[in-house]
């Protein structure tokens, strides 16, 4: 072999984009580090940008799982894929939480939901956590696992999520659908108390809240649903309020009406934020802005002509804040500006990064590649 075409072998060997193909699907459907680490030696930010629009949104069928029962790292959760279910345009989903019981996702899932959802045209996945203590450290882990599966699997409508939950998964639909606002367009509570724990109820401003509760429930307090009924109401907030006769029951006779409800509802004004957070030391990407500290603050901001404008109740309590950035919130080709509690902390082009796009989907994988607003390309770190 001449020395030339020697050369040229060497090239397209040590070039980048060299497998980039594989190592990149590998990585956007399971962001572990091994996989990141062969899109980092292989590809460029286009050639992972490429593989993710000719991808079918998200897996094509071949890849969906076998049966209603689909196992995590960490434990599983129950599946009902709807009718006629087909990658090429966006479904809503429900994600289901059970009482308190072991066993008890089979019985909420199977008898209570009876598989209404599947002609209804939606995706039901239910987490099982034994015991349904869902405001531990497990039982937020096992809900963002199981999100996380779901939305790699299948071409879920990012604006359409909706949370419910039964009973102590009643607590939990309370607990995760105030601390995790962003995530959800609607939250569905069936005979489950609110307590101290929950945040705060002005999260809810932007969310849809169908509460069903039972008069002779002897559980959890008919009152605990009345009051949180009274307080949606004085605040103007988007809800439903029904108590049934009878005890402690999901009421599966008002599925249809629940999904009804639900499928007039979506994930309202996506550039602007306004929560108060349980700040984490890890971290947590809240729509399109990383956060982490400890403790809670409120954390408001809005991004709208290449200005992205962020109030923080209390900076004393971050250890990193990230603005992360796509043509949606910002025009890449002009100066953006960041303005933090009224300071000017950022002005300039962003442009987009490789490790930008890879660590906002380790933090949270894209909801669908015909989704733009959902992938993030760049970044502007305030601090640490």
């Amino acid at each position: 072999m001449s020395a030339q075409p020697l050369l040229a072998v060497l090239l397209a060997v040590l070039s980048p984009g060299r497998d980039c193909g594989s190592a990149a699907s590998a990585f956007l459907a399971r962001p572990v580090p091994a996989n990141r680490a062969a899109v980092e030696a292989a590809c460029t930010l286009e050639d992972v940008l490429a593989t993710l629009r000719a991808a079918p949104p998200w897996m094509d069928l071949d890849a969906l799982p076998e049966g209603d029962v689909v196992p995590m790292d960490q434990g599983f959760y129950l599946l009902d894929v709807p009718d006629g279910y087909t990658p090429d345009r966006p479904w809503p989903l429900i994600l289901s939480l059970h009482g308190n019981p072991p066993g008890h996702s089979l019985r909420v899932h199977r008898l209570y939901w009876q598989r209404d959802t599947q002609p209804a045209g939606f995706l039901l996945a239910s987490p099982d956590l034994e015991w349904g203590h869902w405001r531990e450290p497990e039982g937020q882990e096992r809900v963002l696992d199981t999100l996380r599966d779901v939305l790699r699997r299948f071409h879920v409508d990012p604006d359409q999520i909706h949370l419910a939950g039964y009973s102590s998964g009643g607590v939990g639909a309370w607990y995760f659908g105030t601390w995790l606002a962003d995530l959800w367009a609607t939250v569905n509570v069936r005979c489950g108390l609110r307590t101290s724990k929950m945040g705060p109820m002005e999260n809810l401003a932007k969310i849809g809240v169908y509460l069903i509760h039972a008069a002779g429930d002897r559980r959890c307090a008919p009152s605990n649903a009345r009051d949180a009924a009274r307080d949606l109401e004085a605040r103007g907030f988007d809800h439903v309020f029904r108590m049934f006769p009878g005890d402690h029951d999901f009421q599966w006779d008002d599925n249809g009406n629940v999904m009804e409800w639900m499928r007039s509802r979506r994930l309202r004004d996506y550039g602007a934020l306004d929560y108060t957070l349980q700040l984490e030391a890890g971290g947590r990407l809240v729509r399109w802005l990383w956060v982490a500290g400890e403790g809670r603050t409120r954390v408001r901001a809005r991004a709208a002509d290449n200005r992205i404008e962020l109030t923080v109740g209390d900076l004393r309590r971050l250890r990193g804040l990230v603005v992360y950035l796509n043509e949606d919130l910002a025009d890449p080709a002009r100066p953006v500006t960041v303005v933090l509690n009224g300071e000017e902390r950022y002005r300039g082009l962003v442009l987009p990064d490789l490790d930008a796009f890879l660590d906002a989907w380790t933090l949270f994988p894209s909801y669908s590649p015909v989704q733009p607003r959902r992938i993030f390309t760049a970044r502007v770190s305030l601090f640490p």
